[in-house]
């Protein structure tokens, strides 16, 4: 659960010395740390929100988004599927054992199936937004 001190609209994103020294986290502040390691090592990361959820994912191949953002669910399984972008569960590197990152593959290709599409909020592609700024 964030911390009482969280806004009831939006959401503070942490620090990750916050989230390691406190061992506190939500599925916001762990997407955006993957987004961002994946970012530093060269990779194309995105970054998944769901109603009330939040994942990452990373690109296999050299694409993008088509834009910055996307706000259809099925564009990233089509993207899935041809196996050029995958799309994890970050939350899961804080259970005890951790889970795998099949399983976290799994779970977060759970999270964007088309019965839940009235779930989906956007994907954002780093990438792309970083060549707008």
């Amino acid at each position: 659960e964030p911390p009482a001190s969280f806004e009831s609209h939006g959401q503070k994103i942490r620090l990750p010395s916050e989230v390691l020294g406190q061992r506190l986290t939500t599925c916001l502040d762990t997407a955006v740390l993957f987004a961002a390691a994946l970012e530093q090592a060269g990779l194309r990361p995105l970054i998944c929100l769901t109603r009330g959820h939040a994942l990452a994912g990373v690109w296999l191949q050299p694409s993008t988004l088509l834009g910055v953002i996307t706000q259809d669910p099925s564009d990233l399984r089509t993207y899935i599927a041809l196996r050029e972008l995958v799309l994890f569960e970050t939350t899961v590197v804080c259970t005890e054992p951790p889970a795998t990152f099949s399983q976290a593959l799994q779970l977060g290709a759970h999270q964007i199936r088309p019965e839940l599409d009235e779930e989906f909020v956007l994907a954002l592609d780093i990438r792309q937004a970083r060549a707008r700024t």
